[in-house]
């Protein structure tokens, strides 16, 4: 009876102790500290004046990098290696110039990270790079943590995003005066028409800047860009307090969805979607835009998931509305960025536009906005 009464004791003065312990365990194991490798948290902390702009690993634990810079320098990467370890060695060959202040894929086809198993990676990356006008070999150093998920491609992205447009004004891929360069695996081109021109200063290296008047960007349609079951249109958009048309749409595929900035006629943001079942539905933020909000750059996001549409302002959800089961319809218009139909016109400037056939998790998006933040 003495032992009973000792036990029910030591329970009532102990067990709550005992029961945060456990959660406190429980909260390490998922976060992976005790298992490094079964961890899906991504992050990936990196050298003062680089960040890391897109990265993944595949199935095969190769890492896919999208490296920005803003050193004041122009920098040529020459090597990356990834491992489990605090130091590994320069495992690939690259030839990589970044201008300050932009970006690149300095990962080629993939760079395999060592002794990476499970579904995820944690370990270290280091990127090899001399800066112009000196052959002093530095070292950039990136911690990262990413899900182990997808295949491989030689842009470095999955078949997943299927436009991205850095707007870079960057020669070595082909991009000139008349013609802007999806730099997703698809790798389309897009006629730059008069009135949108190049400007120096983007939110992540150049930008292309609309007139207001004529400017847009043209693809012609493809069957990647007929996303039909989820999807996710992203931009970072740099609006005119002035000029343009009453809606000043980023992006938009008539007919299939849009992206819409700050709206003349009421000050709202949307996300618009036509359905193959018939009708439309348009996500309105959830307040008309401040009068400060032109003139400043903003990352504006739209996602639907099968689920619910959700327009997302700055990588913070905005605004959601529930849609169950629905699909996206098919057309052949292509995808126009910075006009909307035949004469509504965007003005100021545009950078980073991403299109997925999924929705981005609300960590991607935050991670978007960070980077550019």
């Amino acid at each position: 009876m003495a032992r009973a009464q000792a036990a029910i004791e030591f329970l009532m003065t102990y067990g709550w102790a005992i029961l945060i312990m456990l959660v406190v365990l429980g909260v390490l194991f998922y976060l992976g500290v005790f298992s490094p490798q079964s961890s899906a948290v991504s992050s990936c902390t990196i050298s003062a004046g680089f960040t890391c702009v897109e990265y993944r690993l595949d199935d095969d634990g190769n890492l896919y990098l999208d490296l920005g810079q803003a050193t004041g320098r122009t920098i040529t990467v020459i090597g990356v290696g990834c491992s489990t370890s605090s130091a590994p060695a320069i495992t690939d060959s690259e030839s990589v110039q970044i201008r300050s202040a932009g970006h690149a894929v300095v990962t080629g086809t993939g760079v395999p990270c060592l002794n990476s198993t499970g579904t995820a990676f944690k370990g270290t990356v280091v990127i090899q790079y001399t800066t112009a006008g000196s052959s002093l070999m530095r070292n950039a150093t990136a911690t990262l943590a990413a899900p182990m998920t997808g295949t491989g491609s030689g842009s470095g992205y999955g078949s997943d995003l299927v436009l991205l447009m850095h707007f870079d004004n960057n020669p070595a891929i082909g991009e000139n005066a008349s013609m802007a360069v999806d730099s997703s695996s698809y790798a389309r081109n897009g006629t730059i028409n008069s009135g949108a021109s190049w400007n120096p200063s983007g939110k992540l290296g150049s930008a292309m800047q609309f007139d207001g008047v004529n400017g847009y960007v043209n693809f012609t349609d493809s069957p990647s860009l007929n996303i039909v079951s989820a999807i996710t249109i992203e931009a970072w958009v740099k609006q005119n307090a002035t000029g343009g048309g009453s809606y000043e749409i980023p992006v938009s595929k008539q007919g299939s969805y849009f992206l819409g900035a700050r709206n003349k006629n009421d000050n709202y943001s949307t996300f618009g979607v036509w359905w193959g079942s018939g009708g439309s539905d348009y996500l309105r933020s959830s307040s008309a835009l401040p009068p400060e909000w032109p003139d400043s750059w903003h990352l504006i996001t739209g996602t639907y998931d099968g689920a619910a549409m959700k327009l997302y302002l700055d990588g913070v959800l905005n605004n959601s509305l529930s849609r169950p089961g629905r699909t996206i319809i098919v057309n052949t218009n292509g995808v126009r960025i910075g006009r909307f139909g035949g004469t509504d016109q965007f003005c100021g400037l545009i950078d980073e536009v991403r299109a997925y056939n999924r929705a981005l998790t609300p960590e991607e998006i935050l991670a978007h906005y960070q980077v550019g933040g």
